[in-house]
């Protein structure tokens, strides 16, 4: 692109500044380590290209940007294998894994999250289903958190 690492990492903090963009570190026991590793953005504003668009990829996209700017996390989880969460919590003692799905539901990176940090529960986000599933986890339609019915507390 013919632009420097740091001119790349000066727009990012501009743009986070102007409240343009929502930085998420991912998560670790480690806040040094989580302030090295990767980030991840989030506009605050979604594009009206993705918006309108009726694909699923599109869709998904926008669900998940909706639900991370109304939940304001300061943390996201993915490792060397590829597992990912989308949203971490950390206001308790231990960490609340949340993943959000608009479509098929799949949990391996929350049970690979709770594995390793021990967390008793985690949660999926989801336009409409709930359901309680396995190993801790449970399906929540992401209107229940949008009316302020969370149930992480």
């Amino acid at each position: 692109m013919g632009v420097t690492r740091q001119s790349v990492s000066n727009y990012l903090a501009y743009l986070e500044e102007s409240f343009m963009l929502r930085k998420l570190y991912n998560y670790s026991k480690n806040a040094r380590k989580s302030a090295r590793s990767l980030k991840k953005y989030y506009p605050a504003v979604a594009s009206i290209d993705l918006v309108f668009r009726e694909d699923s990829d599109a869709q998904s996209r926008i669900f998940e940007w909706a639900l991370v700017n109304a939940i304001k996390p300061d943390f996201f989880w993915t490792d060397p294998q590829k597992h990912e969460v989308d949203i971490v919590l950390t206001s308790g003692k231990a960490p609340i894994p949340i993943e959000v799905k608009y479509g098929r539901i799949d949990t391996k990176g929350l049970e690979t999250f709770m594995r390793k940090f021990k967390a008793r529960t985690g949660y999926v986000l989801t336009p409409d289903r709930s359901a309680e599933q396995r190993s801790g986890i449970t399906a929540v339609p992401a209107y229940s958190y949008l009316l302020d019915e969370q149930p992480w507390g």
